[in-house]
């Protein structure tokens, strides 16, 4: 069996510690299920849009049994922007602000005009025309799989209309609120500016990441969703493990 993975840094491969991933955590469930083993192709990427993971799916999602594709928000900018050989996907103006400020030597004539450029995506933005695009979107992506579970990574992600007809809490149902529970039992602020450690994955510990990867398969097993236990959810390690400089926590 093999399964396509679409999305933002929920979903990265490259964001932490895969072997407390949900990704991982999910194949489990499925292979101890069905009895066959999963091939795994994940195509998303941290900062990306969903314009980035539509793309990614029409060009590769016909070879996949399953996918699982994450909906990131609607205002991100479109396409990654190629910085030192590697793409950089862009999603505020504080993002452009930073890869300027650390990187701005290393930018070519031709990329420092992109980014000076670049301001205007975010500073004046049409929200009401990126969530209809981005819905319009959602709605080609329904149709380029028989198989295929969409769900939203920020409250944003969908319309409320979405929301309804997937049968998904708009206060609740969407990655981001995962992470906000997280920082609960934590005793975070959310607007703290502390460094992710590589023991998270797509910003969760492997107790987040077991719970959603329980919800995805609830889903791909019965069709309906099941988020029960979310605030029966407990971590294990100090926050201490997952995240560094904490001076004004």
């Amino acid at each position: 069996m093999k399964l396509g993975i679409y999305g933002d840094s929920f979903a990265d491969p490259g964001s932490g510690e895969n072997d407390g991933s949900w990704v991982n955590y999910l194949v489990n469930l499925i292979e101890q299920d069905s009895k066959q083993s999963i091939q795994v192709d994940n195509y998303a990427r941290g900062g990306s849009s969903l314009y980035f993971s539509y793309k990614k799916l029409l060009a590769t999602g016909k070879k996949y049994d399953l996918v699982i594709f994450l909906a990131t928000e609607p205002h991100r900018y479109p396409n990654p922007i190629m910085i030192n050989g590697r793409d950089n996907y862009i999603t505020s103006i504080p993002h452009v602000e930073n890869i300027e400020r650390t990187q701005l030597e290393k930018l070519t004539p031709e990329t420092q005009e992109i980014f000076r450029n670049l301001r205007g995506w975010f500073l004046v933005p049409n929200f009401d025309f990126n969530a209809d695009m981005s819905d319009l979107m959602i709605s080609e992506i329904e149709k380029m799989h028989h198989n295929i579970i969409i769900y939203p990574c920020f409250i944003n992600s969908f319309k409320e209309e979405r929301f309804n007809k997937y049968k998904l809490d708009p206060k609740m149902h969407f990655c981001h609120s995962f992470w906000f529970r997280q920082a609960e039992l934590f005793d975070m602020d959310i607007h703290t500016n502390c460094q992710e450690k590589l023991t998270l994955f797509g910003h969760l510990t492997p107790e987040f990441n077991k719970y959603f990867a329980k919800v995805l398969f609830s889903k791909y097993k019965t069709g309906n969703w099941d988020h029960s236990g979310f605030f029966d959810i407990t971590i294990d390690k100090p926050k201490t493990y997952y995240y560094s400089n904490w001076d004004n926590v």
